[in-house]
Order: C-alpha cells, then structure tokens, then sequence
C-alpha cells in the first residue's frame, strides 16, 4: 500500500501558494509550535510550546530561600488599565526594565533575572512622566547604568538606575529623590544653567577694617655720628626692632606684617629744602609684635628693606602685606556653573560685570597711555549665587574669563559643605573708648581676629554663626545676610575649560524626540520637536525705555557708564523652564540713543516692556522666564591723547600732535571725536561739530612744521595791463593777471604807491612764497621762480612762478568763466612767505602727527603751540615780555591810554572811512615795519572793511622794547579774555601828533576777532569821553563810560624747545569707529529674569566703559593700543529673520557630547548648536522612526526608506564610482542608501522593531511588508509564503510589536487587528513568528504581548503591565494564565490529479491524545475509547488528555478525522474515520444515483426519536484492558 510521507524540514508555513503547490516540509498553517531548526536527530520536528508565568516576586529570603510575592500596591492592584509601552533588556546585570501607562500612575519597573524580583525604579503618581498607551517608548538605551528614553510625548529623559534603586517601597508611592518627592527636572536629559550672575564685592583693601595707613619715618640706620641729613647711608639692618607712628589706625594683630612704601628723591641733587632730584622707591616690610596708641603706634621687626637710603623723614604709605592689586591690566569676570549628578555640567550662569576698579584720571600726554584705566581692585568676593542650590547639583565651579579671551578657566569647586554654609556681612561700629577685638571664621574657613577701634566703623564678612565679640559695650552690629559667597585669594587660576563651552549658553536637548539610539559614546535623537510658536510682538514702552544719567562728582572716582555717541537696539530673549532660549526679539520701540552731550555723566539703562508675554492657547505663559539683550554694532574704539596743535600752511587745516605710541590707534581717513578740552577738565559736546576726518596722518613731523613758512608781508597790490606800461589792470589778462593754467603775472603798483616801494622790493625775493587772499578766500602758496623788474626804473614786476596757477586764483574775478571777467578789485591782498627752521624741533620726536581741518570748535578747545597761557596780571611769554595796552575800536572819538588819559586830540583820530584821513592833515612821519610812509594818506584801507585790531603805546622811540621788537607780520597773539590764537597779517604803525614818544598801530590779522573777545574788541562803535554810558552794537556795556572800561592782555606768542611736551589736562580725541552693519549679534546684558515681572520698569546695572566726568570715556585697559576692553558681554544671540514657530525636524538627527566613565567625562547632556551636532537626512526617506547602532553604523530606519550613516568616519569617493571609507572627526558621517536596502522603510511602526546580532526585523506597515536588515540587504521575509496575509493585515494594524525570542531564534510580530478573513480562521488577533533556521513563518502564537524582549536564552513578555517569563509553565500552551492548544495543518498533494483514498494517518512523535471515559456503573474506573466499544459499555464523562490528535483530514471528496492515535513500534497511527454525513456535508457528487431534488416537506406522523445502532469494527483498536 502506497504511503504518502510529510516532514516539518522546511519549518515554514506558506499561506501564498496553491494548496497544490506547496512543498514538501512547509505547511499551511500552525499555531503554538516550535520547528527544530538544528541538525542533530530532532530536525525539522513539531514542538508544541510551553506556557509563560508571572514574575512578581517582591523579595527573596535568603536563608530559606523562599519567595514572597507582591500581593497590594502591585501592578495589577495599584494601576488602573495598566499597560507595558516599551522595554529593555541589560545584558550585563541581566534586568529588563519595562515602562507602564495606565490611568493613575506611570512606572518604570525593573526585573532581575538573577534573583528573579521584581521592584519598582521610578513611580509617578503626579502626571510627571504622563506615559500614555499612544505614545510607545520605542527609544531606549542604557549606558553603563544610566537609563535614557524619549516617548515623543515630553522631554527626553533618563536617570541613574542606582540612585532611584530605592526611590519607592512600591508601585503606589510616588518617588522619593533627595530627600522630597522628585519632580521633572529630576528625570530630563537637560540640565539647566544657573540663572543669575555672581554679585561682585569689589576693595581696594585686602582686609577688613582699615588697611592701610601712612607714616612719617627715617630708616636710616642709627650710627655714631649720625648720617648727616640729605647724606646715603646704610638703612636699619633687618631684625631691629622700632616703633613707628602712624597717620591714621591700621587693623592688624601680631604676627601680621607690614609694608611701608616711599617714593623718594635720591641723593643726587638733592635738596632737603626744595625736594629736587630723581624719584627712587624704597621699600620695608615689619612684623608686627603690637599694635598700641588705638591701632597707630606700631612695635614691630625690620624684616626687610632697601639696603640704603637719604637721611631724612619722609612720608611713606603703609598697607598690610599682600596689599597688592588683583587682574590690574585685565578685564576679568566670574559665573559659575553647576555640577550635577553624575559627572554632568550645566552651561554657565550669566557672567559677572567686569571685577574692575579704576583709578584716578591720569592720561600721560607723554607716553600715551591712561592709568586711570588700571585695576586697582585687591579683595574681590562673589556671592548672589542662585538660592536654593539644586538638589541634584553635587558641586558649583567658580569660573574666570577676561574680556578678551574665549577661554574660561575654573577657579574652584565649592562642596556641598561650602554651598551650605551661610555667611553674614557685618557692619560694627565700635561707639566706645576702648579697642574691640572680635574673633570669627572668614571666607577661608580660617579663625581670624579683628580690632575696632574707638569711634571706627569697619565691615567684615563672616561664616553665620562664629562672630565672637570680647567685648560688645557701646558697640553697633548690625548683620546682613550673603548666603553662599566665595573670595577670590590670587590670580592663580586652574584648569582651563573645553573651548566648546563658552558656545554652550544652553543645550539644545530637542523638546520631544522620536527615536533615539546610543553610538559613539553618545545620544543621538532623531525625528524631534525644537522651538516654539511665538506668535506675539515685542513692543518696548518708549517713555520708560531711556538712559537715565547720574552725575560724576569726580574725575578721581569714574563711574559705570553706558558708551555716548552709540545708537543701541534693546531686545527680549526668552527662557523656558530648562534654559532653552529664543532667538531675540526686539522693535524699534528698543532703540535706544546716546547722544554726545551724555558723554560726561554716568548713564544706565532703564527699559519697560509694553507687549504681553507670550502665551500658550490655554493662555498660561509660554515661557519661565526672560534676558534682556542689547546690540551695540559701533566696532572698537580708542582714546588718544594730544596736547599741541599747528596751523598749516593752506589756512584751512591744522596738524594735530600725538605720542608716537597712539599711532595704531588712528588711520588716514577715519573720523576722530575731540571728547575733552586741552588744559581743562571740561567735555566738548558740541557733535558734531567736534567731530574730524583725519585727513592725513604722517609719522614724521610734515615739512610745514619743520620748515615753517611764515608771511613776511601782506600789502595790497594792483596787477599790470602790459609789463612796464603802469596801467592798472581792471579784468582778466592771462599771463598779466593770475589765470588757471598760467604761471606769470604783472604788478603795476603797491597800493598809495607807483610801483613797489623800495621797503618791499626784498620780499619779492627768488624762492619766496606767495599766495593771493580776500580773507575770505585764500589760495595755495606758489614758489617764486624769477623776478623781472622794469628797466624804467619804475619798479613794476614780472613774476614767474614755478608751477601754473590753479583754479583757486578763480576768486579774484568776478566771472573766472569769462575771457574778460572784471576783476572784484583793483587791489588785491599778496602774502609773501619764506621758510625757516623751526625753533624747539625737539617738540616733534616720539611723535606723530594728523591733519584736521580747522573749525573754530577744535581751535577754541585745543591750545596751539604754545607754551602757557598768561594770567590777567601778568604777562609770560618765553623769551620775551608783554606790555599791556588799551584796545579800541576804529570808531570816533579820543584814544585812551591803559591809565585812562587822553592822547593826542579827538580830531587827530584817523576815522577809516574813506582813503582821505582827516582832511589831509598829517600824521607825521610813519612806518612799515620800520620804514617811512610819509602822511595819513598812505594808510591803507578797503572799502567795507575795518581793521581787526587798533591801539597806541608808548615808547622811549620807536621800534624800541621787548613788544616793539617782537609784535610783526607772522607772530602770533592771544587775548586773555578768548583762549583762540591769532597770526598777525599786515601792521602799519605812525607817531601820534608828530609825537615820537606814542605809536599807534593799526594791525590785521588771518581771522576777524572772536566776538566773545568783546567789550575789549568793539567793532563798530560809538563812544565818547567822560562818564557817558558806552555802547556796543546798541547794547549799553560800561555805564561808568571810557574811564570805566577794563583791559585786556596781549601775549606774544613762541614755542618752546623741549623734548617732552607734558600736560596734566591734555586733548583727548575718540577714533569714531565704523558700524558693522552686517552683525546683527546681541548680548546677554540681565540674568533671567521671572516672566511675572515682564510688565515690570527694569533697571539695568550693565555698562561698557568708565566715564571720568571729563568727556572722556573709557573702556580699555591704560587706553593702550589693542590692550584688553569691556566687551559688550559673554552671551551672544541674534534675531531670526524667518518667524519664530516650533519645528518638527522629521528627518534631522542631533547628537549629544561625549561619554567616558573611565575618565569620568559624561557630556550625554550637551548638546552644543553652535558646534556641528546636527545632521539632515533626505526628506524622500521619510521621518525618521527608529535608530539603531549595528557595530560602527548608524541605522536610520524611516517611513519609506532604511538609511546606513557613517559614524566617526566618512566615505570617499573614486572615479569609478566606488567609496572607500576613511577616519573621519565627523560624529556622524556620509548618508548612504545601498541598492541592496530597496525601497523599504518602516513606516510608523518603530514598535515593530528588533534586533539580533547583525540582524534587524521590522515591519512597512503601509507597504504590507515585515522585512529583515542583515548583511545582504534588506530582505521581505513577508514574501516567504505570507505575502498574502500580511498585505492584507498589516496595513490594519495602528500598533505592530515586534520582538526577538533568543531562546527559539524567532522574529515575532503582534497584530492586534486583522481581517475578516483572518479572523475566521484565527481570531481578533495573532502573533506570527518568522524562524531563522527555517527562514520561514514557523507559527502562529495564541498570546498577543504589549511587548517583548529577552535576555540570554529566555524571552519575557509583557501583558497588562506585567512581566512573564516563557518556557518556565509545565502547561503547555498556557499564556497569560490561558489554556490554549497547538496545531498545524498539513497538504498531502503529490500528484494532486489523481484521485486519492487516505485510510490511516501516522506520525513519529511525542504521545497521542486520548480520551479518558468512565461509566456511571463502574466507578472510578476508567476506559479507553476502544474499550468503550469493545465492551459495549456507556461513558458518563470523557477527559482528554494532552497530545496529538486529527481534528480534521479532509480531501477534495471527504472530511474526517483521527481523535486519538496508538502507539505501535514508536509510531502513533489510526484510521482516519469519515465525518458523518448530514444535509450540512453531504456532497451530491458522492451519489451514484443523482435524484431531482429533495423534499420541501413532509406529510405524515411527526418523527420524535429514532433508534441508531452502532456496529464496532473490533480490527479499528487493540483492547488493551483484556
């Protein structure tokens, strides 16, 4: 007889193909069955499954070894509707940590598998973590016990597994941590920065108390005889007591030691009298043994000193030792950051303002440099540290920067001891006549002692607690609480931090992530949230947001202040309850101006917001709190001191002075501001007015200077028509009249002469300089080349000039377009220059020199090069002397002289009012510059013009006196009522009356007078003798009339020839620096600052210079070039040009820094935007939905498509095509999608996700396919003959889990939701197991887990919350606590076209099912089926037993089945018995004879019973109970 054979080799179902066409070994369908994969002798074998139990052990004892289990506040009893939403298996410990939803509370629970308990890690009873059933947990990792997750609900989060260990008794109380229930912050990857900066208290003194005094002390050494005073001698040999007086009380105990510091003058030249001579430090140090006198009488030890000294007493300054300024040429600032648990470090707090003391105003004009821009602080504490300290910060780290460097430096780390102790700021003041000494533990835990003394207030800084007064008679305390502060004791600082940190003002740890993975020793998230929707407008409250100004009472304590000439733009940064920050956002409401007239008072900022703070749409606020940001986008600036002043040759500019060391500083082309007056510490805040385009910048002294050209005459001359004919010329003659383009010209006469006059004839010398000029408008100098005079004798002149005229002579016509242009006047003014070296040359070494132009601002606040400036009474003038005379105006009336007496008559005043003076009388003999002029009519005078200056003097004779010789044509004078200066122009001077004793002179200078020169300079008045009121342009000036008018001083002035030009009040010029534009950076200015007081009028302490109350302000270190300077802070951000809204980057993955637990570096909180931590994926693949480590490479597994990245290297690319991989820096490399991964992602079902080894399983929900990731690709392990299902069924599905069963080397998918189809044969839901040793769907199972994972060789499960482990239930088949069976159906279809008749069934296997039955008359006793029959007997009860058994075997012509097997020779056989035939079976094609249909109805007896009489085949059993 035939036998058809079935094996289970191929351990597959196949549900695709043709029942006809499925293999050998593969089979329809099974449930509940293991396919032996191995080789050995149970290969391809059925194996029905075992059941799983519970694991809930609570404890174990130890000594019995018994388990108790959890009985109340378990799983099951304390959560409502719980369940598990994701899970993770550490194979190092062997413990499985599971995340719980339910409706009350959320726990993540822990099993070990070693000592199988079950506890609970963390329980949230407070909807902190809020885990919810739609939002499963498919990103989870853990780093050497460190539990990170992101359920892409809320923040990503992760604990130390240690530390919550026993933060719960049970799964109903809510977790304890630090001492207090735990909240959010405790569980958040983020870790937030401190808040507000260090509070600075900043001293000049190092101690407490006064520290330091003055003395007035010889240390020269006592001898025999005695070193004469003002003699060197040896000083007090160290080890010698002395007692020395001081000025004022000192607080300092025995043992201290003192410095005593003089600056001295040597013993060359020295003169105890007048003090002349070199300046020489001497320097001593004393121990002190006692303090008497009220702390001023010292008893102390020469310790050491400077080996020789004067003999004298001499004042010396007396601090304690140690009294030594801190970061004196620094800008230094402090912050802090935390150190939390774990290793991890927050960013860092807000930086301090700079710890920064300036000093007295002192800007050497010399050497060019401010030391009032030097540090002179000595003790710095900070306090006002954030309170309370976080529970989970383990240390807070002092941290230092300068304000010119990036790096920080950590100074310090405070313990938790330190941050708890409190200290007490206390102000005492001693109202009793007797020393009051008190002992208390300073800053440096060390015990310290103090006196007060009597009526003296000092103010010390304590540990709370441990100020002992020995005395607290009439003695004041009052106490101020400080809380955490720290001293900084040194400029020695410690370690330097990462570079990276300065860049990290707060972690961009994404708001919600998707997935998440560990690889390279970090985190990486992908797929996440980051932003927020702000959808408001910042509007600043303009009336409130202003600078307010406070004055500086002394240029010797300089205040903050905020930089004038600055425009500032104000904006507002937000902060959510981490630390996260906004971008800026800011109006021009914000902006802010600071006008030069603020550049002397101390300005601050003071700000009001008028827009609402932003909100959520349930309208809470959106945000915990704010900073405020300002934007200064003026570039640096300099301050550069100059004290002299030159006027060059053009009349139009001025060469301006400076130490050769502000060089850098100014460059040609730039713009200067003049901020202070020279000589006066007085602002110029006239902008912009005082503000200058340096026009050229030369370091040398320029030519002009050194070889000074200077007028040595200015006469009025009329041009010739033709050479040698004398007619005047009246228009435009080129080459006989100054024409552009011409170099010649021809003068007819001298004004009042025909011809030159002899007395001029010289200056129109070869190499002389000449320039044309109407006062108003001035030409260029032009080089005399030749000098042609008439050969008449008439003395007319041709000029050649050495280089053509230019267009400025175009003035002189009235039309310089037209051929023939009238000339404006016949006569026209002729300066004739010559150079000379310049007296005191010494004034321009170590200097260097810029060319302004000259404006009446920068003259009237600027001294020229002169050397003082002469008081009322007295007259100084370096190497000459001054008289004084009376001025008057070229008005009517009788010259007075300084005495008040008339000289000469009323009518020998020569009224300038037209060329005849006085009707031809006579002036008597005359002079120009020493030469005769004859009478009054060869005065010179200008129609509409007056003379600038007019007085008489008298003389022995004339020419005669200092003032005689030295007041000519190119000096310069000055009034002592105006500081301007003045260059004399033209002079012509004629004896009074014929008198040779007075001489008036009538002068012209390069400039009409000032009219602040005024009442001494009256112009245009009218006045008379006697006591007749005086009156000026109509305004009354002297009422006592001409007697009454007071004098005026002239002074002659010369430079000096010095070496070094000093001033203690010099120019201080501003460089005005460039806008940069393109930098829209602003910085942090505030700390944060609570959201409830949004609304609120901030005041604002931050500043960017120091003002001295002088106009100058400074914000660098000595003013020296590219010295260290305020910056506008540490903190940058920048407004977003694009709106402000929340950001899902779906295909972005970002990273965090690094981690090693062997070097104790764990930066997985870090995520630094300002380095390279991000990484865009191709949008095309998807959002990203699950992460996933294999060996190097990161996995990214999208919706659409699986994507490998590189991690810490990257990939090059030939020529052909081909990449080869190379060590790379990158975190994350090249995106690679290799042709073998197709065109497969894993939709939205990361949950489906599962690993073993280099494999990876996961499902394409919307494409219908479960896939596999291993090393040839990516594979549809769905189309091993279950295509047809899953594309049916996965598309369904909302959740898909999947996990690895390591113990029967299975992939595992649960559906929950199937179709209609599938439901008929297997239910509402399934799980399907893919088998890698048959690389085919092995079975079905009947349990359907909320999740799965294993550890070693046992798969654990997860149903309402709870842990099961498999395989560990003797029942099998028994999940969950449900009894289910095991089946498989099986095709027999070789040569499926013939008809086949099937009689028996066996298989080789483990024990048959059976039916047990018993009879209601044979008791207890039980029988087989075959006995049954044999026996004739009737069963009361039947019980099954476990086996196999054939339920159904059906062909294509019949059904039947084999409901229990015997074992004969180790095979388990039976025949297949036929179903009985009913009208819901039968088949007609069965009949041999084929009817006309059936019967509708019945007519008759209705048929209530019927008799069946069952005939048994005694050869179907073998009676076993014979």
């Amino acid at each position: 007889m035939a036998e058809l054979i079935r094996t289970f080799t191929g351990g597959a179902m196949n549900k695709d193909l043709d029942e006809r066409l499925v293999p050998n070994g593969q089979y329809r369908d099974a449930l509940n069955i293991n396919v032996s994969g191995s080789e050995g002798s149970d290969s391809g074998a059925l194996k029905n499954v075992k059941g799983n139990l519970e694991q809930k052990n609570e404890s174990l004892n130890s000594s019995t070894g018994a388990y108790t289990e959890w009985s109340t506040n378990y799983i099951d009893t304390a959560l409502q509707n719980p369940i598990c939403i994701g899970s993770i298996a550490e194979s190092v410990n062997e413990k499985i940590y599971w995340y719980i939803a339910s409706d009350n509370i959320s726990v993540i629970a822990e099993y070990d598998k070693n000592t199988e308990i079950v506890k609970p890690i963390l329980v949230d009873t407070q909807n902190i973590l809020n885990f919810s059933k739609d939002y499963l947990i498919t990103g989870i990792n853990i780093i050497e016990g460190l539990l990170f997750w992101t359920d892409n609900k809320k923040e990503p989060k992760s604990i130390n597994i240690k530390d919550w260990a026993n933060s719960t008794p049970n799964f109903a109380t809510h977790s304890q941590i630090y001492g207090r229930s735990f909240i959010e912050r405790d569980v958040v990857v983020i870790k937030p920065a401190p808040l507000k900066q260090p509070i600075l208290t900043l001293s000049k003194n190092l101690g407490v108390g006064s520290t330091t005094s003055t003395a007035i002390f010889n240390f020269i050494e006592v001898t025999t005889p005695p070193v004469a005073s003002g003699s060197i001698g040896d000083s007090i040999p160290i080890g010698t007591s002395v007692s020395i007086t001081l000025g004022s009380p000192i607080n300092v105990l025995a043992g201290n030691t003192l410095n005593f510091t003089c600056d001295t003058p040597s013993s060359e030249g020295y003169n105890p009298v007048d003090g002349e001579g070199t300046e020489q430090s001497y320097n001593f140090t004393v121990s002190v043994v006692t303090m008497t006198g009220g702390g001023t009488v010292l008893n102390g030890v020469i310790q050491s000193g400077t080996a020789q000294v004067i003999s004298g007493t001499f004042d010396y300054e007396v601090s304690t030792a140690g009294e030594r300024t801190l970061f004196d040429l620094k800008f230094p600032r402090f912050g802090y950051r935390y150190k939390y648990q774990g290793n991890q470090y927050s960013p860092f707090s807000p930086f301090s303002e700079v710890a920064f003391l300036p000093s007295n105003f002192e800007y050497n004009s010399a050497n060019g440099y401010n030391l009032g821009m030097t540090n002179s602080v000595k003790r710095i504490i900070l306090g006002g540290f954030d309170s309370p300290i976080p529970a989970d910060v383990l240390e807070l780290d002092i941290l230092y920067k300068e304000d010119n460097s990036t790096a920080v430096y950590k100074v310090e780390s405070l313990s938790p001891e330190d941050l708890s102790i409190n200290y007490i700021e206390y102000g005492i003041t001693n109202n009793s006549n007797a020393t009051v000494s008190f002992d208390f533990t300073n800053t440096k835990k060390d015990t310290q002692q103090i006196s007060v003394f009597p009526t003296q207030t000092v103010s010390i800084i304590a540990q709370d607690g441990t100020l002992v007064p020995s005395s607290t008679t009439d003695v004041v305390i009052i106490p101020t609480s400080l809380g955490t502060v720290f001293e900084v004791l040194s400029e020695l600082i410690y370690s330097l931090l990462p570079s990276n940190q300065i860049l990290r003002p707060w972690d961009n740890v994404p708001r919600q992530a998707k997935s998440q993975e560990a690889i390279s020793n970090r985190i990486i998230y992908g797929n996440y949230l980051q932003n927020y929707n702000v959808s408001s407008y910042i509007k600043f409250d303009t009336a409130n947001t202003i600078v307010a100004q406070a004055p500086v009472l002394n240029v010797n304590s300089p205040s903050k202040s905020i930089k004038s000439l600055r425009t500032y733009q104000i904006g507002i940064v937000f902060k959510d309850k981490y630390g996260r920050e906004t971008p800026v956002f800011t109006d021009p409401s914000g902006v802010i101006d600071v006008t030069n007239s603020l550049s002397d008072t101390a300005n601050s900022l003071k700000l009001k917001v008028a827009s609402l703070s932003p909100k959520n749409t349930d309208g809470s606020e959106m945000f915990d709190s704010f900073k405020i940001f300002i934007k200064d986008p003026a570039a640096e600036y300099y301050n550069a001191v100059a004290d002299r002043l030159y006027e060059s040759e053009d009349g139009e500019s001025v060469w301006v002075s400076l130490p050769s060391a502000e060089t850098n500083k100014i460059m040609e082309g730039e713009f200067v501001v003049l901020k202070k007056r020279n000589d006066a510490p007085v602002a110029v805040q006239d902008y912009p007015l005082n503000k200058f385009k340096v026009l050229s910048k030369q370091s040398e002294a320029p030519d002009e200077l050194v070889k000074t050209t200077r007028a040595i005459s200015s006469l009025n001359y009329a041009f010739d028509e033709q050479f040698g004919t004398g007619d005047d010329a009246t228009y435009r003659i080129p080459g006989a009249t100054p024409v552009a383009g011409y170099n010649q010209f021809f003068i007819a006469g001298q004004e009042g002469k025909n011809g030159v006059g002899a007395a001029t004839i010289p200056f129109w010398a070869v190499g002389n300089k000449i320039r044309f000029t109407d006062r108003i408008s001035t030409t260029q100098y032009y080089e005399i080349e030749s000098v042609e005079f008439d050969p008449s004798g008439a003395n007319e002149l041709r000029v050649t000039i050495a280089t053509p005229f230019t267009t400025d002579v175009n003035f002189l016509y009235e039309d310089p377009t037209a051929l023939t242009s009238p000339l404006v006047s016949v006569f026209n003014t002729i300066e004739i220059a010559n150079e000379f070296e310049t007296l005191g040359k010494g004034q321009f070494e170590g200097r260097f020199f810029i060319r302004l132009q000259k404006t009446p601002t920068l003259m009237d606040n600027f001294v020229s090069d002169v050397e003082l400036i002469p008081a009322a009474t007295t007259i100084v003038s370096t190497g000459y002397d001054a008289d004084r005379y009376a001025i008057y105006s070229t008005g009517g009336g009788a010259l007075q002289n300084a005495a008040g007496g008339q000289i000469g008559s009323a009518t020998r005043l020569p009224p300038p009012t037209s060329r005849n003076y006085g009707g031809g009388n006579s002036g008597g003999g005359g002079s120009v510059d020493g030469g005769n002029f004859g009478s009054l009519w060869n005065i010179p005078y200008q129609p509409g013009e007056w003379w600038d200056l007019v007085f008489e003097r008298k003389v022995t004779s004339r020419g005669s006196g200092a003032f005689g010789k030295a007041y000519k044509v190119g000096e310069k004078i000055r009034f002592s009522t105006h500081p301007a200066v003045y260059e004399i122009k033209f002079i012509y001077e004629y004896t009074v009356d014929q008198r040779t004793d007075y001489v008036r002179s009538y002068t012209r200078l390069d400039r009409p007078l000032e009219a602040s020169v005024s009442p001494f300079h009256i112009k245009g008045a009218s006045f008379t003798n006697g006591n007749i009121p005086v009156y000026v342009d109509g305004v009354e000036i002297f009422a006592g009339g001409l007697t009454a008018m007071p004098f005026v001083t002239i002074d002659i002035l010369k430079p000096t020839d010095v070496r070094e030009i000093t001033s203690a009040e010099p120019a201080i010029f501003e460089t005005e620096p460039a806008e940069q534009v393109a930098l829209d950076i602003y910085y942090e200015i505030s700390d944060a600052i609570p959201i409830a007081q949004y609304n609120d009028l901030h005041l604002s302490p931050w500043f960017n210079c120091y003002t001295f109350g002088n106009g100058v302000e400074s914000n660098r270190i000595r003013d020296d070039y590219n010295a260290s300077y305020i910056r506008t802070g540490t903190k940058a951000n920048a407004v977003l040009d694009l709106p402000y809204t929340e950001e899902r980057l779906s295909n972005n993955l970002i990273f965090s820094g690094i981690f090693n637990s062997t070097s104790g570096v764990n930066q997985l909180n870090q995520f630094i935007q300002a380095e390279a931590i991000t990484k865009s994926l191709d949008p095309q693949s998807g959002p990203i939905q699950k992460l996933f480590a294999r060996e190097t490479d990161l996995l990214a597994f999208c919706e659409d498509k699986v994507v490998k990245i590189l991690a810490d290297k990257d990939a090059l690319y030939n020529a052909d095509g081909n990449s080869q991989l190379t060590a790379s820096n990158n975190v994350l490399g090249q995106a690679i999608i290799p042709s073998s991964f197709g065109m497969f992602g894993i939709g939205k079902h990361p949950e489906s996700f599962a690993s073993y080894g280099y494999r990876a399983y996961f499902a394409d929900g919307p494409k219908g396919k479960v896939l596999r990731l291993s090393a040839d690709g990516v594979t549809p392990i769905s189309n091993y003959g279950m295509d047809d299902f899953f594309q049916n069924n996965l598309p369904l599905n909302n959740k898909i889990i999947g996990f690895y069963d390591n113990s029967n080397g299975t992939y595992n998918v649960s559906l929950n939701t199937l179709d209609s189809e599938s439901i008929a044969k297997y239910g509402n839901k399934t799980t399907i197991s893919f088998n890698e040793s048959s690389n085919g769907w092995s079975s079905r199972k009947s349990y359907v887990p909320e999740n799965g994972v294993s550890i070693d060789t046992k798969l654990y499960s997860f149903d309402e919350g709870l842990i099961w482990e498999h395989g560990k239930n003797s029942l099998y088949n028994n999940f969950y606590g449900v009894q289910y069976n095991s089946y498989v159906t099986l095709l027999f279809n070789e040569e499926f076209n013939t008809v086949k008749g099937f009689k028996t069934l066996n298989y080789t296997g483990t024990e048959s099912k059976k039916n047990i039955y018993k009879t209601a008359t044979t008791g207890e006793q039980t029988f087989s089926l075959a006995q049954i029959q044999a026996q004739r007997l009737t069963p009361s009860s039947v019980t099954p037993t476990e086996g196999w058994s054939v339920t159904n075997a059906k062909t294509n012509l019949d059904t039947g089945n084999v409901p229990e097997f015997i074992n004969k020779e180790g095979k388990y056989f039976n025949y297949i018995k036929g179903d009985a035939t009913n009208i819901s079976n039968i088949s007609t094609e069965n009949f041999s004879v084929q009817g006309i249909g059936r019967a509708s109805s019945i007519t008759g007896d209705a048929v209530s019973s019927f008799n069946v009489r069952i005939f048994a085949d005694p050869s179907c059993f073998t009676n076993t109970n014979p």
